[in-house]
């Protein structure tokens, strides 16, 4: 009786297999590393699968990083930037009137600007990166905000679906701004940012008054 021939499954066959599915994923996001890719996969198990599906996926991550000794990274390489960093470069991007300061240890952020609303930049308890705020009645924020792709509304406020550190600062900054800007309704041209009054009152109570 002839024997059949079966392609034996090892590591490397494996590997070799999953090779052209993570530069697919890696040309999607640039600078992405398998340990990301692994930390995602996990993430939308969650949402599609029962709990084993995820628990197969982290135990797969712990292995990777044990195997290439990245369980111990040195400090500053896992993460170049702390979400601290984020507020602070969205509030570059919305421009005069917007501050923002580091919360304890770089962990949160908090963002203010020509409104008595505040934003808290966080990670919340599933991992995903979120401005929380509670609309102050006086902003007069837009009742339904029509939030750009990939926001999500929360009950604390909006979060950003799916983001990741290999996204980069900077596509980051901007996603948050964009949410930012559609929840408040955001208009510059609504703000006086150039009279000595308007000075005066952003320095004694970091924002400028509105024209008219």
């Amino acid at each position: 009786m002839d024997t059949i021939q079966t392609d034996e499954v090892t590591p490397r066959t494996m590997a070799e297999k999953a090779r052209p599915l993570y530069e697919l994923y890696a040309d999607a996001y640039p600078g992405a590393q398998i340990a990301d890719l692994i930390t995602n996969l996990a993430h939308l198990a969650d949402q599609t699968t029962d709990q084993g599906g995820a628990a197969t996926l982290r135990n797969a991550l712990l292995h990777y990083q044990a195997e290439h000794d990245l369980a111990h990274p040195v400090p500053g390489t896992e993460y170049p930037f702390s979400i601290s960093d984020i507020s602070r470069a969205t509030a570059r991007l919305l421009g005069p009137g917007w501050l923002a300061e580091s919360g304890s240890w770089g962990v949160s952020g908090s963002l203010c600007g020509p409104y008595l609303t505040e934003f808290v930049f966080v990670v919340d308890y599933e991992g995903d990166l979120a401005i929380e705020f509670r609309p102050a009645t006086n902003d007069g924020f837009p009742e339904v905000p029509e939030l750009p792709d990939g926001v999500i509304r929360s009950d604390q406020g909006v979060y950003l679906y799916l983001a990741s550190a290999a996204d980069g600062l900077k596509a980051l900054a901007e996603r948050s701004a964009a949410a930012i800007r559609a929840v408040t309704g955001y208009d510059p041209a609504e703000f006086d940012f150039e009279s000595s009054a308007s000075r005066q009152h952003h320095t004694d109570t970091g924002r400028y008054l509105r024209k008219g």
